[in-house]
């Protein structure tokens, strides 16, 4: 958990990464007692985790003097992604970046996604794929090349229960449901029933 206050919470940051096991950094930035490494993505990222990656890199990104994104390898974890944060000036004042890394953290604690919008988005995305991967071999020649899209669109409208559950990889209509979609919209199946 993370303290409520940002100054509490740079205490314990600020050279956190000595205390990490087994951990080199190999692009130390000078003065990295004053930094922190903070990670907020991994290669198993679920939708929501990625959209928040965007959000951080986006907001933090305009720390240009006080943030240096990062992205560390471990060759049985595979890799995680964040930033090094400069959690003092030289003048021992909390720098701008790391209160608006504390501010964005601390929400993520108490609501999981940083965009509602940029999070929807990508779960309707990942929602397409999963109905192209899943009936795509079964769409005859001449089908609109957003066909799966249209399923989306209505499923959306008239079986919205087959859109739930997708928060880690999008939703996974079932292939009754995409092909009940294709006959409302009139999309013709190499594989007629």
């Amino acid at each position: 958990m993370i303290p409520a206050s940002a100054e509490k919470a740079a205490v314990l940051a600020a050279g956190n990464w000595k205390t990490f096991d087994s951990f080199i950094w190999f692009d130390e930035p000078e003065g990295a007692d004053r930094y922190a490494l903070v990670y907020w993505t991994n290669r198993d990222a679920d939708i929501a985790t990625q959209s928040n990656d965007h959000v951080f890199k986006a907001e933090l990104g305009t720390f240009d003097d006080d943030v240096i994104l990062q992205e560390h390898n471990h060759w049985a974890v595979g890799w995680v992604g964040g930033a090094a944060i400069r959690v003092y000036d030289k003048e021992g004042h909390v720098t701008d970046a790391f209160m608006r890394y504390h501010e964005l953290a601390r929400f993520v604690e108490t609501y999981p996604v940083l965009d509602d919008e940029d999070f929807s988005r990508r779960k309707a995305e990942a929602t397409v794929k999963n109905i192209e991967y899943q009936y795509e071999a079964k769409i005859a020649d001449d089908a609109p090349d957003d066909w799966a899209d249209q399923v989306y669109r209505w499923l959306s409208k008239n079986k919205p229960e087959a859109l739930e559950d997708g928060y880690s990889h999008g939703a996974e209509p079932s292939p009754e449901e995409i092909k009940e979609a294709l006959v409302g919209l009139g999309i013709e199946t190499e594989e007629e029933d």
